[in-house]
């Protein structure tokens, strides 16, 4: 039996199936076409038409001049991981917005012009309205806060060592930031126009930056804690120099302080009737009992405490060993290694669980005869 329906040409069931077929291509989406090789085509990128974006952290707008608040950050051909880069620019580089944002890969990149006339694209969350807090400038003045510092002939610990700047002396910033290994680098330039490259953590706005500077007044009874230390005629570094005093030696506090060349400068009498005038970090608080800092014979076990405020303690034996940290009068040590005799002193490897280990002068201890606790608390 035949079917009533009459048949429909071959010709227009072709041309309806491909009509269904484009229809579906059409609204399925760019998302779910896929080229040739088998990958999917990434979506065109929209950029928005009010020329600012706010992501998580960035809100820039054409014509803003910012600063790299993270480097190195990639400068690239284009907006996109993927991009060539072109160059690197260290944290602190300015750059102005040209163009941007384009948002793609997690970031919203911006077109950006360095000062070089260097020209492309970066990712936005590493830009920033300044520096982070701490930081230094181009220009700035500072002084050395914890010497000797060794100013190298590039950014970074592996560059060569030109020479040294001691606690207080002054530099001009005049390039940087740069972080490599684990510092923030900064070129610089002295008072005699010598320059290098220095990390940023041993530079302050003055010498007391360290919080390390004990604070005398007239009267008070003081001991060297790093000598030798010069006695000069006048509260500065150009004064003359009419003495020496040695570590553990003491002075009277006559007048002071006086803040020039990065110290803060006292008049001292000493024990043999010389005034002048010495640099304040270089002092502790004596102490005016029986345990006197002049006297050094301890034994591998004994129980030491430090007889002075700001005292030394040093990687090695000897005045040109790495200063590890400045102890407390009164802090109570366990006596490891020593004697050792080094620079007209009698050293021992001491230990404490706040400070750690290190060296110390002994002329600066005196015998705890309650001994050292356990720790345990015995």
């Amino acid at each position: 039996m035949q079917s009533s329906i009459p048949s429909l040409p071959r010709w227009l069931i072709a041309a309806a199936l491909g009509t269904f077929l484009l229809s579906a291509i059409a609204f399925s989406g760019h998302g779910n076409a896929f080229a040739q090789n088998g990958t999917e085509t990434p979506a065109a990128t929209v950029t928005p038409t009010d020329e600012t974006v706010t992501t998580a952290d960035t809100a820039f707008s054409v014509g803003d001049t910012l600063v790299v608040v993270d480097g190195p950050l990639n400068l690239r051909k284009a907006a996109g991981t993927d991009a060539d880069v072109v160059s690197t620019l260290e944290t602190g580089t300015e750059v102005e917005i040209t163009d941007g944002p384009v948002t793609t890969d997690g970031y919203a990149w911006y077109e950006v012009v360095t000062a070089d006339d260097d020209e492309g694209w970066v990712a936005g969350d590493f830009l920033g309205t300044e520096i982070a807090s701490g930081e230094f400038a181009v220009g700035d003045s500072l002084v050395v806060i914890d010497g000797p510092l060794n100013v190298r002939d590039a950014a970074g610990t592996d560059a060569d060592v030109q020479f040294q700047l001691d606690t207080g002396a002054e530099v001009e910033i005049t390039d940087g930031p740069i972080s490599a290994d684990d510092y923030t680098w900064y070129e610089i330039s002295t008072s005699d126009d010598k320059s290098g490259w220095v990390a940023g953590e041993f530079l302050g706005t003055e010498s007391g930056d360290t919080g390390d500077t004990v604070e005398f007044s007239a009267g008070d009874a003081v001991v060297v804690t790093d000598g030798p230390l010069n006695i000069r005629d006048d509260s500065s570094t150009d004064g003359d120099v009419l003495t020496q005093l040695e570590t553990g030696e003491r002075a009277t506090i006559l007048d002071g302080p006086v803040a020039a060349d990065g110290y803060s400068w006292y008049q001292v009498e000493t024990d043999d009737g010389t005034t002048g005038w010495v640099a304040g970090e270089f002092l502790g608080f004596a102490d005016d009992d029986t345990n006197t800092p002049g006297t050094a014979d301890f034994a591998v076990g004994d129980a030491v405490t430090a007889t002075v405020d700001g005292m030394n303690l040093r990687s090695a034996a000897g005045l040109d060993a790495e200063v590890i940290d400045q102890v407390d009068e009164g802090a109570l040590f366990l006596v490891q290694d020593g004697p050792v005799s080094a620079d007209g002193y009698t050293w021992y490897q001491v230990f404490n669980y706040y400070y750690g280990e290190g060296w110390v002068a002994g002329e600066l201890m005196a015998l705890e005869p309650d001994g050292f606790p356990g720790e345990d608390g015995t």
